[in-house]
């Protein structure tokens, strides 16, 4: 895949050339004519920029020192604001792109946590009300050493800013689009789907009419493949279809689209080929380009006077003036053209290599399904954590209720003694007062029985008187 980190970039204003590159030291250069501005002061790991309609420049940088942050070049002021900086080890950010929209910078990368070792999150910093916000469009589950880029951030005519993304679907990928259109992100739509997603790369370029041009690395049965479709209005106009085949992995293509022609080159095997299309034709037999020193530019701010062709690349002999390439006037050859499947029976090396890419397909095939079984294996992990921590939860509320119970069983224990102890006392103090009350009854009974006496005696005294 083009490798986007430190590709030299060029802006075309006015005629004027603005050259923006990484020096040798791994800086972040700013030339015009004869002048050499450092940037920033830190080295860098990945940048990337776009320009305003007021003509400032805006840098988002990756710095190998693990922060994210942005400059605005504004009339010989540059300002700069961290927008992150990672602290875990295990953080990763790359695949960082910014566009500007009505003069204010949309900034997206993929990151990912310490969390997870196969998902990435595609986020984007963009600012509203004057202060920097974040959303987070998508998260995606990729192989940890995958150098691919899983999504591409353009703008069309109508200064809407684009995103097309992968998305998983169990075993293969879903391309996935959306545009920003009054401060808010349309519900993406299935445009395609992909099966390959190994060094996957996608261009898109929006021509006059409003059109865009996507084009997309895929496979189709054992070859590697470039897949082409368009998109008016959100509507899918031509339905995906293989623009060409090859028997060697592709690294990166770029779109280059004509007032009468479309062109797709593309990388292989440290080769460059092309293949070109009408309008409403199909895709030519590819060509290789048989040149050296070639330099792959990325490019903004087109200016008609210089290109014939719309794209976000350029291929150039020289990096100092650098300009468009017509490949009109280059000798081309067809010769050892590795397309599709027709390698020589006589030729063993070729016949080696082509088994070593089968078998580099079924490891990449059986790594997928692998992390794919890693992943439902950590969900279930996961799972059987949060389950193990209600039981534990639940064992903790039953123990604290058996504990209660027990302390309410044992309180009324000693209750219930304490209330056996006074009913004893009570009945021992109920006999003794009945012993009491009936000794009382037997001496009231002996006196009334005196008195009795004394009485019936008075008697026969005043009987016999």
């Amino acid at each position: 895949m083009i490798d986007n980190k430190k590709l030299p970039r060029i802006l075309y204003v006015n005629n004027k050339i603005f050259n923006i590159y990484v020096d040798e030291s791994n800086y972040l250069k700013y030339k015009l004519k004869d002048s050499i501005i450092q940037i920033s002061p830190y080295e860098v790991d990945e940048y990337n920029l776009d320009m305003d309609e007021e003509g400032s420049i805006h840098i988002v940088l990756y710095s190998k020192c693990k922060k994210l942050i942005y400059y605005k070049w504004h009339e010989y002021i540059l300002s700069d604001h961290l927008l992150y900086e990672i602290s875990e080890q295990e953080e990763t950010i790359k695949n960082i792109s910014i566009i500007c929209c009505h003069n204010s910078p949309h900034i997206v990368f993929c990151w990912k946590g310490k969390s997870s070792s196969l998902f990435f999150s595609i986020l984007s910093y963009y600012i509203e009300d004057s202060s920097w916000r974040k959303k987070v469009f998508n998260r995606i589950r990729l192989h940890g050493k995958n150098s691919t880029t899983p999504y591409f951030f353009y703008k069309d005519h109508n200064k809407n800013l684009a995103l097309i993304y992968l998305s998983n679907n169990n075993m293969i990928f879903n391309l996935m689009y959306t545009k920003l259109m009054n401060s808010n992100w349309t519900a993406p739509i299935k445009i395609s789907t992909c099966i390959y997603a190994k060094n996957f790369s996608i261009d898109a370029v929006v021509d006059e009419d409003n059109t865009h041009h996507i084009a997309y690395s895929d496979k189709h049965k054992n070859n590697y493949c470039i897949k082409y479709l368009t998109l008016y209005e959100n509507k899918i106009i031509n339905n995906p279809s293989i623009s060409l085949e090859i028997s060697t992995p592709i690294m990166g293509h770029f779109l280059s689209i004509g007032k009468s022609n479309i062109i797709c080159y593309f990388f292989s095997n440290e080769m460059v080929y092309y293949t070109e299309k009408t309008s409403n034709g199909p895709f030519n037999h590819p060509h290789s380009l048989d040149l050296h020193n070639l330099h792959l530019i990325r490019v903004y701010k087109h200016n008609k006077n210089v290109f014939s062709h719309i794209s976000n690349f350029i291929i150039c002999n020289n990096i100092t003036n650098p300009s468009p390439m017509d490949i009109t006037e280059i000798i081309t050859k067809e010769k050892n053209l590795p397309l599709k499947n027709s390698l020589s029976n006589e030729d063993n090396y070729k016949s080696l290599k082509l088994a070593l890419y089968k078998k580099e397909q079924e490891l990449y095939a059986k790594t997928n399904l692998l992390h794919s079984l890693e992943g439902k294996i950590k969900l279930m992990g996961d799972e059987l954590k949060k389950l193990d921590k209600e039981n534990k939860n639940y064992i903790n509320i039953l123990n604290n209720k058996h504990k209660k119970i027990q302390n309410d069983y044992n309180s009324t224990n000693e209750e219930n003694l304490s209330l056996q102890n006074s009913i004893k006392i009570y009945e021992k103090r109920l006999h003794d007062m009945s012993k009491l009350l009936e000794n009382s009854y037997n001496e009231n009974q002996k006196l009334k029985e005196e008195i009795d006496k004394i009485n019936k005696g008075g008697i026969l005294k005043r009987i016999f008187k």
